[in-house]
């Protein structure tokens, strides 16, 4: 059997899997389309039949819908620019009660996420989390369970403050959690200070040059994503967050008390 005639075999299998509910949806597979012409797109058409199928509200179908839908995008790019996905077993369905594959067992937990989130800019990026495991194969099952928790407890301001660390795009102030003229000043700072050592240490202070004691300052200039920041942040594709938005948080986070 040619290639393009299992692409095509594939494509209807898929096509027939998703059925009515995905069609309804908006995310219909096409025929040249390689996310549906191969084993992850009859796996991601079951997945999202199943979750489409269950009962849900107007506002919670169009989160699942909008997370799916992002997924599928990210796949499509990166296999249109030549990333090879995982060949590690991670789609395979495995002997646990279920039977489920890793990728399905991943794909609905953020499908469940996606449903109740309220936070609508994020549901994007929780779809480029299901793309981004599905072809990072140093990602194992323990660490994309880890990460899609982190991803569900954190909330929009906090993708956007992890986007701007150690970001040489944007200058962050030099200056210590002090200055919080607004309420909305003194939440953002909350949500950045809850990033770092003492918190989800997702950032730590840098602290190279210093001395072996120094003290501990939280100056969002000086921040550094660690490791796991890291791999988040490239997980959710915070680079795909919307300059705006950036520079607005930026901004707040310059805020100073008005001068009496």
């Amino acid at each position: 059997m040619t290639e393009l005639t299992q692409r095509t075999a594939a494509t209807v299998k898929a096509v027939t899997a998703a059925g009515g509910a995905l069609v309804e949806a908006g995310l219909a597979w096409a025929t040249n389309d390689p996310v549906s012409s191969s084993l992850i797109g009859s796996l991601f058409a079951g997945v999202s039949e199943d979750a489409l199928v269950r009962k849900l509200s107007k506002r919670e179908r169009a989160r699942v819908v909008t997370t799916l839908g992002a997924a599928k995008d990210e796949i499509h790019r990166r296999w249109t620019a030549g990333d090879d996905l995982r060949d590690d077993g991670f789609f395979v369905s495995n002997e646990e009660p279920g039977g489920d594959s890793f990728f399905e067992e991943i794909a609905d937990g953020v499908i469940v996420a996606s449903q109740r989130e309220h936070q609508q800019r994020k549901l994007q990026h929780l779809g480029y989390l299901v793309a981004s495991i599905a072809y990072e194969s140093r990602v194992d099952r323990v660490t994309a369970n880890w990460a899609l928790r982190q991803a569900s407890e954190l909330s929009w301001t906090h993708y956007m403050l992890l986007a701007l660390v150690d970001n040489a795009e944007f200058t962050l102030p030099e200056h210590d959690l002090g200055q919080r003229p607004t309420w909305q000043s003194h939440s953002t700072w909350e949500a950045f200070s809850e990033l770092g050592e003492r918190g989800r240490q997702l950032m730590h202070y840098d602290r190279s040059g210093e001395h072996s004691y120094p003290n501990f300052r939280d100056h969002p200039g000086k921040q550094k994503r660690s490791p796991s920041g890291q791999l988040l942040a490239l997980l959710l594709r915070l680079d795909k967050i919307p300059r705006r938005d950036l520079d607005a948080v930026v901004a707040t986070l310059h805020e100073t008390a008005a001068p009496q």
